[in-house]
């Protein structure tokens, strides 16, 4: 086949609009986002409603930080080798968009695949809607699709006039599967849903000719960050690589854990494959003076000897693969792995703490709960433990927490959960990344939180809840609070919000990178033991590391809930506004206004 094939990750959108209430269908996320009139939708004027208007998107991790969307490039590179006479060209609302990609090339795509989480899916259904109303077909994956399919039929297919042409594609994006659609769709026989089983496969990091990557993109540190902002602006890029994949650990707020153990088990690539993947950044185009790498991984903690392999290797090779990767707490115990880590690289750990209270985590059946009770210590006692130990070896952490789980509280501005969580990232030298709890479709939580009538906005199949879908990023609460929070999401965003401004001062992110250059200084990696400038430098990536988390993740919480973004109102003002309690009015009344 001589057709081009579209690989698309939408953008998040504000949804969550004074007019929400008065969308019937999904048509009217197609009129929102475009501003055209979704009831004359048809084949020759689609085009027209596929320049959805991103004056109306979310800031995001991703925007922010500049992280590629490595499903986009994994997936892409998967059509690309199965299939080498096809052009494949990636797709986002920002770098290059679909309308512009079809206007440009001016035929329509052999299909268009997308990938969605829960926050994205509401724009993924407006432009899947659009596309089959011009026979293209579109081929859906992602989380949300894994573990919310009935998602694809009822907001989807229902509203599409060749709901034939509407793939849904659960699990991993394997070859197996992505061979068979692309077969079928040659066939024109493709089936309503697919599944994948295996995790991550060899060969797919390699960029074919055939695959039209987007712009690169870099951090978006200028005017944010203190000191280095002005400095690193566009010199500083995040490099997503992925060593293994999967998580057999049942987080009750995770939705990936709701998979079937096959489409989730941990799997790894062959250390070589993954090494060369990691050489060949040196000799790629458009690279910037510092390059980090991101391993995408579920938890580092699981790799075992594939791991030791590909640490060994960056070791051997002498790689300079400065990276960060998300990991359990539980690695401070393995001091054999945390020094191979930091001697291949290992710069930033990214935590998922998410409560300083017991009785939380045993709510969400966090994993760690088990090593804290055998150990005697309360959880901020053990967590400092762990995390001295980790900077020990010269590596920074960035805390994730959760604000809004059950046994949280909130007294007054100056008493609450958050309040805690604050004095624990200072007092501990670690930057914070907090968001509020959601129930993420599929998962344990939002199960029981349906069960019990506690879900804040409509249940599945409702409009209600495909809008409020764009605040499961942890953005807001999509449950009702706890009493110790008087039920208000709106004191959840608070505390968030404030934990975030406090931690990310400029005198705590200032201390805490200083404190984090020293201990990478102390103890550098295997590069830096062989060489003064790479020790300078490990330290230099260790305060700017420490610097940029803090002060970032402190703008996406500006970003997300206080800044006005073109007339949406902002998150705190939204929920203020919908405040059926006086008393917590009376309390955020000066803050929100503010």
């Amino acid at each position: 086949m001589d057709e081009y094939v579209i690989v698309y990750n939408p953008a998040t959108y504000d949804f969550m609009s004074p007019d929400a209430s008065r969308r019937t269908s999904p048509l009217d996320l197609i009129t929102f986002l475009s501003g055209c009139d979704a009831a004359g939708l048809n084949e020759s004027n689609f085009l027209d409603f596929l320049h959805f208007d991103l004056c109306k998107r979310k800031t995001t991790m991703v925007d922010t930080f500049g992280l590629e969307n490595g499903a986009v490039i994994y997936v892409g590179n998967q059509i690309a080798r199965l299939s080498p006479e096809t052009t494949v060209i990636q797709a986002d609302d920002n770098r290059r968009s679909l309308a512009g990609i079809i206007e440009q090339q001016g035929t329509k795509p052999f299909a268009v695949f997308m990938t969605s989480i829960s926050s994205n899916f509401p724009a993924a259904v407006a432009a899947a809607i659009v596309l089959n109303h011009a026979r293209i077909p579109v081929v859906l994956g992602g989380i949300h699709v894994s573990t919310a399919t009935e998602d694809v039929e009822v907001f989807i297919r229902k509203s599409c006039p060749h709901p034939e042409l509407v793939i849904a594609a659960r699990g991993p994006a394997d070859s197996e599967l992505i061979g068979t659609i692309l077969s079928d769709l040659e066939q024109g026989a493709a089936k309503r849903e697919y599944e994948g089983h295996t995790t991550i496969e060899d060969g797919v990091w390699r960029g074919a000719p055939n695959v039209v990557p987007l712009p690169p993109m870099c951090m978006g540190v200028r005017g944010r960050v203190p000191l280095l902002g002005r400095y690193l602006a566009n010199k500083v890029r995040v490099n997503p690589v992925a060593p293994l994949l999967g998580c057999p650990y049942n987080c009750s707020f995770c939705s990936i854990s709701t998979l079937p153990i096959e489409q989730r088990r941990l799997c790894a690539r062959t250390p070589d494959d993954f090494l060369e993947e990691l050489a060949s950044y040196r000799h790629r185009p458009n690279q910037v003076p510092y390059s980090v790498f991101l391993f995408t991984t579920d938890n580092l903690l699981l790799g075992g000897e594939a791991l030791d392999a590909m640490l060994d290797g960056i070791i051997e090779r002498k790689l300079k693969t400065p990276f960060m990767a998300q990991i359990s707490i539980e690695v401070a115990s393995n001091e054999t792995l945390l020094e191979h880590l930091r001697l291949a690289g290992a710069v930033l750990f990214e935590i998922g703490f998410e409560s300083l209270d017991m009785d939380n985590l045993e709510y969400i059946n966090k994993h760690c709960r088990f090593e804290i009770e055998e150990s005697g210590l309360s959880p901020s006692e053990y967590y400092a433990r762990q995390i001295k130990k980790i900077q020990s070896y010269g590596i920074s952490i960035q805390g994730s927490f959760i604000f809004g789980l059950p046994y949280d509280r909130f007294e007054s501005f100056e008493s609450n959960t958050g309040a805690e969580v604050a004095q624990f990232c200072i007092d501990n030298h670690i930057s914070l990344m907090a968001g509020c709890f959601s129930a993420q479709p599929g998962a344990r939580v939002f199960h029981e939180c349906l069960e019990a009538g506690t879900l804040l906005h409509g249940k599945p199949g409702t409009m209600e809840y495909l809008s409020a879908l764009c605040i499961v990023d942890h953005s807001e609460m999509n449950l009702v609070p706890p009493d110790g929070l008087k039920k208000s999401p709106l004191l959840a965003g608070v505390m968030a919000l404030e934990a975030l401004r406090k931690v990310g001062t400029t005198k705590n992110a200032l201390r805490n990178a200083t404190h984090m250059a020293g201990r990478s200084y102390a103890f550098p990696t295997a590069r830096g033991r062989a060489s003064f400038k790479e020790r300078m430098d490990d330290s230099v990536l260790a305060f700017a590391s420490e610097l940029i988390t803090a002060r970032l993740y402190r703008d996406i919480g500006e970003c997300l809930l206080v800044r006005p973004n073109n007339g949406l109102r902002p998150g705190l003002e939204r929920l203020y506004q919908s405040e059926q309690d006086d008393t917590v009015r009376n309390l955020c009344r000066q803050f929100v206004h503010s």
